[in-house]
């Protein structure tokens, strides 16, 4: 159960509900049972706003029905061959500021064998998982992107139209805030950036450290306690493949969410 805000009780189920009410009164979104839990997630993300929590609601099955495509439906089993080769890794500590911390690992993109859509389904399992068990809407996250290797064919995915949907999802997901801690260089990241940066609103830009090489700089962040050793870190008891493993745990769990949001999608 997700801790309740610092609110009275009658306070808090008055939330819940009217967040019901605005859904009850949106064709679309009108199918959503009342279940504190998953209402939960985009209240606490909008700390407790119930306009702004609708709207993120809101944002979020809009992005369901015109893009299906972008909202995975499969559980962590039948992306396997895509999890373990550590893409992505939900790191089991948090940085400085209480944030789960996400691991981006640009360079074990293989754009030869995996899609765009590929990826996105990737971030979907981890961030529901990170999301089902560690508050992340109420905290924010924190997301290392390591560009080491970054392959010169994902330049092809930067199109103004994936640059523009892949914020539109951002702004979607029932998570408060977001850090992104950039590390390592590239020979593409210049040409990347020159792509993306102009798309980005300045919300999103104030997010960004580039921290490059600058292991020191990120340490100002996160504790080094915490981080692997490639990242200047003292954690040798990381073990990716026994939290890929704790992952595929979840599989029913996660499945289960995401039957949920494409059963109101066909209602």
């Amino acid at each position: 159960m997700v801790d309740q805000p610092n609110k009275t009780i009658s306070e808090y189920d008055r939330k819940m509900q009217e967040l019901h009410d605005l859904l009850k009164q949106e064709e679309m979104l009108s199918k959503i049972q009342y279940d504190q839990k998953y209402f939960e997630r985009f209240l606490f993300s909008s700390n407790f706003e119930v306009a702004e929590a609708f709207k993120r609601m809101k944002l979020f099955y809009d992005l369901l029905f015109q893009y299906p495509e972008w909202m995975t439906k499969e559980p962590p089993v039948n992306k396997r061959h895509l999890i373990d080769k550590e893409i992505r890794v939900a790191l089991p500590d948090t940085d400085k500021e209480g944030r789960p911390i996400y691991l981006v690992k640009i360079g074990n993109v293989d754009c030869n064998t995996m899609s765009l859509t590929d990826v996105v389904a990737v971030d979907d399992i981890w961030l529901e998982s990170i999301i089902l068990n560690s508050k992340a809407c109420k905290q924010g996250l924190c997301v290392i992107v390591d560009i080491a290797n970054y392959p010169w064919r994902m330049i092809k995915w930067l199109t103004p139209h994936n640059i523009k949907l892949s914020l539109r999802k951002l702004e979607s997901i029932p998570i408060k805030e977001y850090r992104f801690h950039i590390v390592n260089q590239a020979t593409m990241i210049h040409a990347a950036i020159k792509l993306t940066w102009p798309l980005l609103p300045e919300y999103i830009k104030e997010m960004v450290k580039f921290h490059w090489n600058d292991r020191e700089s990120l340490h100002n962040h996160i504790d080094p306690k915490v981080l692997p050793l490639e990242y200047g870190g003292f954690n040798h008891k990381l073990d990716y493949q026994k939290i890929n493993t704790d992952l595929y745990e979840q599989n029913e769990q996660i499945h289960m969410s995401f039957k949920r949001y494409r059963e109101v999608a066909l209602k």
